[in-house]
C-alpha cells in the first residue's frame, strides 16, 4: 500500500491465487480496479513503493520503475533473495535503495540522487533483514547468524553502531526504524518466544 491512499501493488500467491505470482498489479481502491500491470519471467518476492517510484524485487533481480509510466529505470542484480529483502527511502527528494549484494553478507546502497553505488560488506553470514531510515542515512542489519545488529552510514559505510544480543541466538525477524525511539527489534531468542527490543 502506497502511505493511507487509495493505491495498491498485489500479487499472486497461496494455494489458489487471484493474480499470476508473476505479476505486480497496480490497484485502485477508489476505483475499484487496476490501472497497471507489469509481469516477469519469475515469482514476484517482494515489492515497494514510493510516491514516484515503483521497486518489484525478484530471486536475482530488483526492477525500479517510474510510477507515473511505468518505465524501467534501473535493474539490479543481487544473490538468491528468496525473502524478498529490499528497503526504500520514504522522504522525496532522498531516494535510497538497499538491497543484497553479490556476495553472502554483503549489502548494496544506491543512492540515486547523487547517482553513487556503496557496497557494504555487513556481515559473514548471510543477511537475514534489514531496515532504512525514512531519509535514507542509516541502515539497520542483522544476519542468519543472529548474535548482533550493525548500525551503518549508508553514504559511507561507517560502521557506527553494534548492538550484541540477549541470547547466544537470535531470530531477527525485523528491526523498522522509529523516528522517536530508534530502532524497534522483534527478536527471538527461541523459536517459541520473542522481544521487542529497542536501541
Amino acid at each position: 500500500m502506497l502511505f493511507r491512499c487509495n493505491i495498491l501493488a498485489l500479487v499472486g500467491g497461496g494455494p489458489d491465487p487471484q493474480y499470476p505470482i508473476n505479476k505486480v498489479m497496480i490497484w485502485d481502491d477508489h476505483q475499484s480496479r487496476c490501472i497497471g500491470e507489469l509481469s516477469f519471467r519469475s515469482e514476484v518476492r517482494a515489492v515497494r513503493l514510493r510516491r514516484d517510484r515503483i521497486i518489484v524485487v525478484l530471486e536475482q533481480k530488483i526492477f525500479v520503475y517510474n510510477f507515473a509510466d511505468l518505465k524501467v529505470l534501473h535493474q539490479i542484480e543481487t544473490i538468491a533473495n528468496p525473502k524478498g529483502l529490499c528497503a526504500v527511502s520514504q522522504m522525496s527528494g532522498s531516494l535510497v535503495l538497499v538491497c543484497p549484494g553479490l556476495q553472502k553478507g554483503q549489502v548494496r546502497v544506491e543512492h540515486y540522487g547523487s547517482k553513487r553505488t556503496k557496497f557494504i560488506m555487513a556481515h559473514d553470514s548471510r543477511i537475514a533483514c534489514f531496515a532504512l531510515t525514512q531519509d535514507g542515512r542509516f541502515l539497520a542489519t542483522a544476519s542468519t547468524k543472529g548474535t548482533l545488529v550493525r548500525i551503518f552510514n549508508t553514504f559511507d559505510g561507517t560502521l557506527l553502531q553494534e548492538v550484541c544480543g540477549c541470547c547466544n541466538r537470535l531470530f531477527v525477524s525485523s528491526f523498522p526504524f522509529h523516528q522517536k525511539f530508534g530502532i524497534v527489534a522483534r527478536l527471538y531468542c527461541d523459536r517459541e518466544t520473542s522481544d521487542a527490543l529497542l536501541f
